[in-house]
Formats: C-alpha cells, structure tokens, sequence
C-alpha cells in the first residue's frame, strides 16, 4: 500500500522556480510510490491537481479539498509557503501538518496583520520544515516555538540531469550566440533583480574588476525584476552597459548552460534560504561568492567558506571575484571547484527523496 501525502504548494508551474517542486512532486509518486494529494492556486503541469485558484473562493476550495482529501484517507500534509493551507490543515486535528519556509522574512518589516497571521501559522502547524540547521533555530527563535519541531529537509538538485545539460553545451556555440569572445572572462548573476538579491551591487563588483582586467570581461544577468530600469541606467553611467548582457527571464537548462562558462558565479544576494541556484552553480563548477545570509554559509564546503563572505562586506566580496577570475586555472581554483560538485552531491535527489520519507514517515 502507497503512503498518502497531501501537499500544498502554491504555484505548480514548470516555468517557474516551482519546477524544482514539481518535478520532486512527481518523483515521490513515481520513484517512491507516494499517493500524493496535490492542491495548487495556480500553474499548468502534467500533475493532476486540485486548483483553487487566486480569487475570493480559493479558502473556500481549499478547505473543500481538504475535507475531500481527508475522507478518502489522507492524514499528512505537507506545505510548501502557503501559510493559508498551513492554518487551515493544522485546524483538523486528525492530520498532521508540516510546513516549509526558507528565507529571512525578520529581515524586512511587515505590516501588523500580516506579522499577526504568519505568526499563527508557526504556532498551529505540528512540524516546521526547512532546509539547514541554523536557519530552523533562526525561525524558532522569531516566531516563537520549540526548536524540537523542526525538521530538516534540504533542498535537492538532479545531479546527473544538471551534468548532462552542462556536458551537451557547445560552449563555442553559446560564446559565439551571446557575443562574448573566445578568452572573455565571464561573470553571471542569475537573481530577481532587486536590492534584496544584490541586484544593486553589480555595477560597483564590475568597476572594480574592470579597473583589474580592463576591457575582457562580461557579466551576463538574467531574471527581471524592481530594480532593472535602475540598474541599466547605474550601468550606462559608468560605461559599463557594453559589458552586460541582459536576457531576461530564461528556462532553467539555459541557466545551466551559462553556468557551464562562467568564470564566477555573483550571488550577492542579502536574502536567501537554502539556494538552488548556488546549488547548480556547485554541479556545473561555477566558482561561486555569496553573502553569508540565510543557509549560505552552511552549505559551502568547510574547506572553502571564504568564498562566502560577511553579509553586506562587498569590499572582501569583490577581493574574492577578482582572485578567481586573476587565477581561474590556477590549482587552487581547480581545487575549489572540485569541492562543490563533491558536496553538491550531498544534494542529489535520489538521497533527498530518501531523507523526505524518513523525516515524514519517521
């Protein structure tokens, strides 16, 4: 008999960072034999789902769901952002709830009612899910509850997909498609672009690294966001607009792809939980510099933690691209990047999909 999970997830969309959700969704049906119960607001995939969608009835549909899910025998529920489907499953008190957040939300203020409402999700749920250590204890302590029902699932990455998208990539090919010369130095920033992502940093790391490199380099910047009308215009004021290339939202293997020429990866990034962009920055190689925010120092090899430098500390952050892109075929980069696929199968989904069932059928 098939273990029975309801899972709420608040977008099922495979063109969204949710794919990594959905495409988890559908390998506990299909390589773990879960009997999954999946309620979404919105997103097309080829899951079958129960959508409530984002208008006035969606608490009514969802509790709907709920109770039909709950008659036909479901009783765990697992919950992925949606403090509404948190709230109103932890209010049976046959199933047993857990939810997973991981981000920095104390970092930003938040409206009273808001601050009011998250709070009593944390307080209601049966279980807390998130990706590291430090980041379970960080949320025990804002919101209040006992540590004891934390659980830690880290976030998962295909290894041997990654690999083989990485591995397929005619690198001449794509230098050639984004009019970057063959010995061209390349940085890529692959974040929403806003100043909680660091979007605000990039002139600046690409002054510096000019001042060291002169003309031969390019930072390639995808995503959208707040920040990009800004951002273009800090870039043309500093003669610095030639040397960008901004695409845009792209699918995730052509982020792969990129990863696969790139000299460093930027995630200067003030908010972060557990990041799957740094994790597939740790597949394909990509020398990564990160901000210590969130699970990011956690999960760096200890052999290289200075790569992930003190939050805000852009002066050291620069010293460490530069070093990077000054020695790229140095021993000790080659080191370096030999250490990140080595811990990013940590990660791979098979042993992930592994820790899940244990930690929820424990």
């Amino acid at each position: 008999m098939s273990k029975k999970l309801i899972y709420i997830l608040p977008e099922a969309s495979e063109k969204t960072h949710m794919k990594y959700n959905v495409e988890f969704i559908a390998a506990l049906a299909k390589e773990r034999n879960i009997d999954i119960f999946l309620i979404t607001e919105k997103g097309n995939n080829n899951l079958t789902q129960y959508q409530t969608g984002t208008g006035p009835l969606r608490i009514l549909k969802l509790n709907l769901y709920l109770l039909n899910a709950f008659f036909l025998g479901y009783r765990k529920v697992y919950i992925h952002y949606s403090f509404a489907g948190a709230i109103f499953a932890s209010l049976n008190p046959f199933f047993k709830t857990y939810y997973w957040n991981c981000g920095l939300p104390w970092n930003y203020k938040r409206p009273f009612l808001q601050e009011l409402y998250e709070t009593s999700a944390y307080k209601l749920i049966d279980h807390f899910v998130t990706g590291t250590d430090n980041l379970a204890k960080k949320y025990s302590e804002v919101y209040k509850f006992n540590n004891t029902k934390s659980v830690i699932i880290p976030n998962w990455i295909d290894v041997n997909k990654t690999l083989e998208i990485k591995n397929k990539t005619d690198k001449v090919a794509l230098r050639s498609e984004l009019n970057i010369g063959t010995n061209t130095k390349v940085l890529f920033f692959n974040q929403r672009l806003s100043e909680r992502k660091g979007a605000h940093y990039i002139p600046l790391i690409l002054e510096k690294v000019r001042e060291q490199f002169g003309e031969d380099f390019v930072c390639i910047v995808t995503n959208d966001g707040p920040y990009k009308e800004q951002l273009i215009q800090e870039l043309k004021n500093k003669n610095l607009f030639d040397k960008v290339r901004i695409l845009g939202r792209i699918p995730n293997d052509k982020v792969i792809e990129i990863m696969s020429i790139t000299d460093v990866y930027l995630l200067s990034s003030e908010e972060e939980g557990m990041s799957h962009s740094l994790m597939e920055a740790f597949v394909t190689q990509a020398p990564a510099v990160a901000f210590s925010v969130g699970g990011n120092y956690e999960i760096y090899p200890k052999e290289y933690k200075e790569y992930c430098v003190a939050e805000k500390d852009i002066q050291q952050y620069i010293q460490k691209v530069i070093y990077l892109l000054n020695d790229s075929n140095s021993q000790d980069v080659l080191n370096f990047k030999q250490g990140l696929i080595d811990k990013a199968v940590e990660w791979d989904k098979a042993k992930i999909l592994d820790i899940f069932i244990e930690k929820i059928w424990n």
